[in-house]
C-alpha cells in the first residue's frame, strides 16, 4: 500500500498522478499540471524550453500551424 503515497517519478521530477490513472498527455510531462519538477533537472528544462523555441520557429517558417498550435502548449508548460 506505501505505492499509492509515494510520488511518481519521471525523468524530469515526480507525477502527482494516483497510481493506476492514465497519463492524458501520453508522458508529455511538461504540459502537465501534475508535474512536480525536480530543482535538480532546471538545466533539462531550459533545454527543452530553448528546443521547443527553435522548433515553434521552424514549424512558423514552414506553415505547419498544427505543429505550432502544440509545441507552444508544451513550451507554455517547461517555462
Amino acid at each position: 500500500m506505501q505505492r499509492n503515497f509515494e510520488r511518481r517519478k519521471v525523468s524530469i521530477g515526480a507525477c502527482g498522478r494516483a497510481f493506476g490513472t492514465p497519463c492524458i498527455h501520453e508522458h508529455a510531462c511538461v504540459r502537465c499540471p501534475m508535474l512536480w519538477p525536480d530543482p535538480t533537472q532546471r538545466s533539462r528544462l531550459i533545454e527543452i524550453r530553448d528546443n521547443l523555441a527553435a522548433r515553434i520557429a521552424e514549424a512558423e517558417r514552414e506553415g505547419w500551424l498544427g505543429e505550432v498550435e502544440g509545441l507552444k502548449i508544451s513550451l507554455n508548460g517547461a517555462e
